[in-house]
């Protein structure tokens, strides 16, 4: 499987990918022995990606047709979780550019019959600052939230989450 992640940068292996039961999980991990305070913008956070195909872990929210897992400078991840008795999604951006940003993108969650998009039309948006992480957690920044009762009326068939159509747009 290592080998052809490696090979993930092309069409073909995020083909391979893409087309595996299980979801291929993608752990962002600190860099520094920093505690991530959830919500809460970080500077100079650096991240890794490491495969992981089982647990609970943070996992690329980024699916391109070309296997990159960044969108000009911006990377997105998700987990699913729990907040109480609500299944939720919570999202991670990562902006690696050294000026602000502004992402827009729309909740997307795939299942076995394909893909299915939030319920409302409007795009979610927001700020990020050069080399900042901003993570969502249970009590925090409701954009940063994904209720997946809000998407799925079965949750059971939640496969993968997305930011559908990301767009960054640099702030001046």
């Amino acid at each position: 499987m290592k080998n052809i992640l490696n090979f993930g940068k092309t069409l073909t292996a995020f083909l391979v990918v893409a087309s595996l039961s299980s979801p291929i999980l993608v752990q962002a991990q600190n860099a520094g022995n920093k505690s991530v305070s959830n919500s809460k913008i970080q500077k100079n956070e650096a991240l890794s990606a490491n495969v992981a195909v089982a647990g609970n872990t943070w996992q690329s929210a980024i699916l391109r047709a070309d296997g990159l897992m960044e969108v000009e400078g911006v990377e997105a991840y998700s987990i699913r979780t729990n907040c109480g008795s609500e299944d939720v999604v919570l999202v991670k951006f990562v902006n690696k550019n050294n000026y602000k940003v502004r992402v827009e993108w729309v909740d997307a969650i795939k299942t076995e019959s394909g893909w299915i998009y939030s319920k409302s039309q409007t795009a979610k948006s927001l700020y990020l600052e050069p080399g900042a992480t901003l993570v969502g957690e249970c009590k925090g920044l409701e954009k940063l939230k994904v209720n997946i009762n809000s998407i799925l009326s079965d949750p059971q068939s939640f496969g993968h989450y997305s930011v559908s159509g990301l767009t960054t747009t640099k702030v001046k």
